[in-house]
């Protein structure tokens, strides 16, 4: 139908994110002053923002809705359930993720 058509016509990145997600990230996460919405956790410096994620709630990379966004730390991000735990299992993610737990995340 027409929503189909819509939705289609959203450029996005290789990683399924709409071209202006980094400023929509940036937008939401000021919002909730850079603040865990699970744990409440919240950054020292602007350095460690980076530990502050953006998280689609319905798993929807295009519905940029604030009511589908949660600001989560990244140990609460790749906790989220077994497919964050999966993607948090490797590569920049599992570093960044250990960079945090190590430094940063007190339990």
């Amino acid at each position: 139908g027409e929503q189909d058509e819509v939705q289609e016509a959203v450029e996005v990145d290789i990683r399924g994110y709409v071209r202006d997600w980094e400023r929509i990230s940036e937008a939401y996460r000021n919002l909730q002053h850079y603040t865990c919405e699970e744990c409440g956790w919240t950054p020292n410096s602007p350095m460690q923002r980076r530990f502050i994620h953006v998280h689609h709630i319905d798993g929807n990379k295009l519905n940029n809705n604030e009511a589908n966004l949660k600001c989560l730390c990244v140990h609460c991000h790749a906790n989220v359930d077994e497919h964050h735990m999966h993607n948090f299992s490797q590569g920049y993610n599992q570093s960044q993720l250990q960079e945090f737990e190590t430094n940063y995340y007190n339990r």
